[in-house]
């Protein structure tokens, strides 16, 4: 590590504060809220300077190393066993080492432990010591470097955004503490609430300060006092800021951090996206939050559009090269005709991603096209509306699939997931899966096929009684990387309980489907379903999919066939046309809707579908890269 001492005194040259980026935050994105922070301190004439202690581990591990670390199983806490040593002198990897392997044995004994379909990362028990003794070194390595520089910080925090950052947190203050007693210790970030305080004050008992909720003002209130010794140890929110009167975060100060310690080539091809927030909070859950949703932000508010429109004009011209993936839970209501009536005709936006409810309408995907979205996370999670309304989506199945056969029209890119195990949940929400799957193998398939989680802060928590769920209990794997006078009861985020649940009983049924969920993965690219002109008012289909064994097959339609087929249809009104699509499987019957499958370039989709209307949508089309 003889690079790290150079780095370290190149980068901290004394200020008003240090915040800390702990792994294991996505070593591909930038953490909104630190450098947010740091912006906002300028404006007041404080320095705030920012170390991202999680680039510095990727690069000591490996990136590739770390980003399996990043993406693994939440029960198998790797982040969390790495840094139990030297945060709390456990022994290394904590305890029960076997249960990274076994989720049964880390979650509960029984069935309702079996809830991750994946494997565990490939590490073997050798390997993952061999990672423990690397990151112990490493606190070794900044224990030495960074004595002498953390002193030009009167304040020194960490910035907390998920489950996984727990322990290298606490590893990091108790060295700050170790080289800079003096100084004060603050811990604050968007995983911090007033619930989960009092564990994570039971493993720092002599931190200073912890932030809970939205923190920017009241962050702002302690770097300008000129005596903090009447602030309280629990620091609530202060009230909010304006979204529109906060600066942009400090994206140059980010990709110096980036370039510095993993080189220029890696923010270059490895950060194909930098994240901007245009709202907080979630209109849906203000609404009807999702049971399963673990989201704490609430109090949906957003920027101004032309606020919008102006970062993104900025971020686009600095960053030409990158994509811009919103931060946001859930996209404003109407966004994309907002930004198209706000946006002069001849500009192009930067590629955008986005998470969204799933939109009912066509022109309404158009629009999506036509702001440049790219990549997009709808909530999806089912086809069956009998589940989705268990899970209070504000949803039906029909919506979901129809939605996602128009985005892949329009060449944008879905990740999204199908999800299991409700309470009061049937065999028959799960059980279409086995005849649905195969005819729509030509869509984009899931990313997860995995059961509800309990999270804390989700309504199947929260509201576990009037739900029917009883025996809640944390994951065992919480006694095994914490010590024992750790208030695990607070400090948990995933836990499991005792509902009625149908698919939970059907484990025959489940691994079925998991198969059948894997086939579509992996033939998702050789399947076919898609409409083109040949000219004269006829249409061709060439259709290679599951349901057919892949055997390549094709259709001549003529035109009114072919806006009969591709159109959305109560089964009350349907023709001879639609009965034929359904013999043909070129449509399903969802909620007593005939659902379009066929697959067709964006001006021929928007000229076929009967339900479409006339909307702004660029000629040219990434179908075929897309869907390729």
């Amino acid at each position: 590590m003889d690079w790290l001492p150079e780095y370290l005194k190149n980068n901290l040259q004394g200020g008003d504060s240090l915040l800390v980026i702990p792994p294991f935050f996505n070593s591909e994105f930038i953490g909104i809220g630190p450098y947010l922070l740091q912006a906002l301190a300028r404006q007041q004439g404080k320095r705030v300077d920012i170390l991202q202690f999680d680039l510095l581990l990727a690069r000591t591990l490996g990136v590739e190393t770390y980003r399996e670390i990043q993406n693994s199983a939440p029960y198998q806490m790797i982040g969390e066993r790495l840094f139990a040593h030297y945060a709390y002198a456990m022994p290394p990897l904590g305890h029960t080492v076997a249960a990274m392997a076994n989720q049964e044995q880390a979650i509960t004994p029984g069935t309702r432990g079996l809830v991750y379909t994946k494997e565990p990362c490939g590490f073997t028990t050798q390997d993952y010591y061999a990672l423990e003794a690397q990151c112990y070194a490493l606190m070794q390595e900044l224990e030495k470097a960074m004595d002498g520089l953390v002193q030009q910080y009167p304040v020194v925090g960490v910035s907390l955004s998920f489950a996984n950052q727990i322990n290298p947190s606490v590893a990091f203050l108790n060295l700050v503490e170790k080289v800079h007693p003096e100084g004060i210790r603050i811990l604050g970030g968007s995983y911090l609430t007033e619930e989960k305080a009092p564990g994570l004050l039971s493993l720092l008992p002599t931190l200073h300060h912890l932030f809970v909720g939205e923190s920017e003002r009241s962050f702002l209130n302690f770097l300008r006092a000129s005596d903090r010794s009447g602030f309280e140890t629990l620091i609530p929110p202060a009230g909010t800021l304006p979204l529109e009167a906060m600066p942009l975060p400090d994206y140059e100060a980010y990709a110096q951090q980036v370039m510095a310690i993993l080189g220029e080539d890696f923010f270059r091809e490895q950060v194909r996206a930098l994240w901007y927030e245009s709202n907080r909070g979630c209109w849906w859950a203000d609404k009807s939050k999702c049971t399963f949703c673990g989201i704490a932000e609430g109090g949906f508010r957003h920027k101004p559009m032309d606020r919008v429109l102006e970062d993104l004009r900025w971020l686009q011209g600095r960053f030409p090269d990158k994509y811009v993936f919103f931060t946001d839970l859930i996209i404003n209501e109407g966004f994309a005709g907002k930004l198209l009536a706000a946006l002069p005709d001849t500009e192009a936006l930067p590629p955008l991603g986005m998470q969204l409810k799933v939109f009912r309408e066509l022109h309404e995907v158009a629009e999506l096209r036509a702001i440049q979205a790219r990549v997009i996370l709808p909530g999806i999670e089912s086809f069956s509306t009998r589940l989705l309304k268990r899970m209070r989506k504000g949803t039906t199945g029909k919506q979901n699939l129809y939605f996602l056969r128009n985005a892949q029209s329009m060449g944008i890119q879905t990740q999204y997931a199908l999800i299991w195990g409700f309470p009061g949940d049937t065999r028959e929400e799960y059980d279409y899966l086995r005849w649905l799957i195969p005819k729509i193998s030509h869509i984009r398939p899931p990313r997860e096929f995995e059961a509800a989680q309990l999270l804390r802060d989700a309504p199947m928590y929260q509201e576990a009684g009037t739900l029917g769920i009883t025996n809640l209990a944390y994951w065992k794997v919480y006694d095994m990387v914490y010590p024992e006078w750790a208030d695990k009861a607070s400090l948990a985020n995933y836990f499991v309980g005792d509902f009625p649940s149908e698919i939970y009983q059907a484990p025959e049924l489940l691994q079925e489907l998991e198969a059948l969920v894997v086939q579509w993965r992996n033939h998702h690219r050789q399947s076919c379903l898609h409409m083109q002109s040949i000219g004269n008012g006829q249409y061709l289909i060439e259709d290679r999919r599951m349901v057919h064994g892949y055997e390549m097959r094709h259709h001549l339609v003529q035109e009114p066939r072919a806006q009969h087929i591709m159109t959305p249809t109560r089964m009350a009104a349907c023709t001879e046309d639609h009965a034929w699509a359904l013999e043909q499987a070129l449509g399903v019957v969802l909620d007593d809707w005939y659902v379009p499958l066929v697959l067709a370039q964006s001006d021929l989709l928007l000229m076929l579908d009967q339900s479409a209307t006339e909307v702004p949508i660029q000629q040219e089309t990434a179908f075929d890269t897309m869907n390729s």
